[in-house]
This record gives structure tokens, sequence and C-alpha cells, in this order.
């Protein structure tokens, strides 16, 4: 009997640990809206899981780039086939001190939260041109939102961060005016998104590991 109950009570405590791993995961964050009309300024709570929010926004730009690859040109994903196009859009680079020797987390989080917020507006586009997709657009857009309060927030002066005013047809030449041209827009738009977070991933990951390591050496 005694043995029962303590089985029964080791399986009850597994199931607790699981379902408070499962809240962690899933735990909502606050959104940020941009400047507070009021003056006031509005403290967001940090996220206890971004490096996961990191990594589920990787997976879902995957996903949704290879998904618009194959409703609009009908054809297998093949990341070659537009290989020659090119767009000039954020990308995290060695000089950004994100994944190098040469570590500069203040940079890396600027460079992070820019990126996240000049994607945040190519999104946008990406919805209006690929409506087919626009639902898991919306929830990739809100979660970028989400993402870039949460790395704003970890910044020493995020007041100096000055909001991006991005005219999109400046740099999206490839003929948008046409359909075709606006699906070949779209897609680099999430290839160059997608590679974006791989290295934000990376990055947030790498600020996470040096946190725990510099918490056990002191």
């Amino acid at each position: 009997m005694d043995s029962a109950q303590h089985l029964h009570g080791f399986v009850l405590a597994l199931l607790v640990v699981s379902l408070s791993a499962l809240l962690v995961r899933a735990a909502p964050i606050v959104e940020f809206s941009g400047d507070d009309s009021s003056g006031s300024s509005r403290t967001i709570p940090l996220s206890t899981n971004w490096e996961s929010l990191a990594e589920w926004l990787h997976s879902e730009v995957l996903k949704l780039r290879d998904q618009q690859f194959r409703d609009v040109f009908h054809l297998p994903v093949n990341n070659s086939s537009f290989s020659l196009y090119t767009i000039k859009l954020p990308q995290i680079t060695v000089a950004d001190g994100c994944l190098s020797f040469e570590f500069k987390k203040e940079h890396c989080l600027r460079t992070i939260a820019m990126g996240l917020q000049e994607y945040l507006e190519y999104m946008d586009y990406v919805k209006d041109s690929y409506t087919s997709g626009k639902d898991d657009v919306e929830k990739v857009r809100h979660t970028i939102q989400n993402l870039s309060a949460d790395v704003f927030q970890r910044m020493k002066n995020p007041k100096s961060f000055t909001k991006l005013e991005i005219n999109t047809k400046d740099i999206l030449s490839h003929s948008s005016d046409s359909e075709w041209g606006q699906a070949v827009n779209v897609h680099l738009i999430l290839r160059e998104f997608t590679n974006f977070m791989e290295k934000t991933y990376l990055a947030i990951r790498n600020i996470n590991e040096r946190k725990s390591r510099k918490i056990i050496f002191v």
C-alpha cells in the first residue's frame, strides 16, 4: 500500500513539473507598440524564455517561406531558385559582435532590435501580397513585436534607439507592381528574415550561455 502511494505521489510530481515547463514555454509576452503618446515611459516585463521565442519565430518563418514558395510558384522548395535575386535587408554579421570572440552585448542587442523593427515593416507587405497566408503572417508579425520589445528592454540605453522610418518601395525593386514581382519580393523577404532569425537565435543562446557561465564562476 505504501509503495502504491509513493508511486502515485511520484507520478503527480512529474505531471506538475511537466505542466510548469509547458506554461513557461507558452507564457505570453507583453506587446510593444512603440512610443507612448502620453509621454510616460512604460516598463515591459522581460520574457524568461526569449531563446525559445526566437527559436519558434525562426521555425515559423522557415515554414512560411517554404509554404509561400509551394503555393505561389507551384514548385518543390528549392532555395537556390532565386539565388541571383538580391535584396538589402538586415543581417547579423561578425562585426556585430553577437557570435564572435569579440563579444559586444550592447551592440548585438541593438543590431537585433533594429533588424526586428525593420522586418516588422516588411511583414505588412508580405501580409498584403501573400493573402492566402495572412493569418500565419500575422502570428509571425505579433511574435516579432513581442521579441523586439523584449530585446529593447535588455538594452542599457533603450532611449537612444530611434524608431526606423522605412519606405519599402525604395528597397523592393523587383517589378513590385506585377503579381510575379510581388511574389518574388515576398520570397526574398522571408528568405532573408529566415537567415536573420537563425543568427538571432544563436546570438540569444550565446548571450544566455555567457550569463550562465558568469553566474557559475561568481
